[in-house]
């Protein structure tokens, strides 16, 4: 049980001693180290994903990416492939283990029209293929921000 008494999954026991969703240091009693990593742990269980607590291997805190990261909109950076869907090609900031690869593969493949979602934990390289333009490609990098991750254009 945490200090807010709600229970933590076994794979998830790291978490006492840090966030539950990052692992970085959390103030006392607390479950999450920041209102982000709360809305992005929600999100991951709501989605049906809380695999990923058990296969993330990232030191602490690793999951958050760099704060000063760009934005940009996706939009400029989309290329038609001429059948309906779109691709875009993005760096990652955050992926750190093969738990946060798979995360962001099943998060975003189990969007709507996405056909596509292959990430390289090697290169923090993210290619999208989906159904839809610039709203889509919007939609689809905030939902990567919601989880954690931050991307850029490759």
């Amino acid at each position: 049980m945490t200090a807010d008494s709600r229970p933590v999954p076994a794979a998830d026991a790291r978490s006492l001693a840090g966030c539950a969703h990052c692992g970085a240091p959390c103030p006392d009693g607390a479950r999450f180290c920041c209102a982000g990593c709360e809305a992005a742990h929600a999100l991951v269980s709501g989605l049906g994903l809380d695999a990923f607590y058990a296969r993330r291997s990232g030191e602490a805190g690793a999951i958050r990416p760099a704060e000063e990261a760009p934005s940009f909109d996706p939009a400029t950076h989309l290329r038609d492939r001429g059948d309906g869907t779109a691709e875009l090609d993005l760096m990652v900031s955050g992926l750190t283990c093969g738990a946060c690869v798979w995360l962001v593969e099943q998060a975003l493949g189990n969007e709507p029209g996405v056909r596509r979602a292959r990430a390289n934990l090697t290169t923090r390289r993210l290619t999208l293929r989906f159904a839809g333009g610039a709203e889509e490609a919007r939609r689809l990098v905030g939902l990567l921000s919601r989880l954690g991750f931050r991307a850029a254009p490759w």
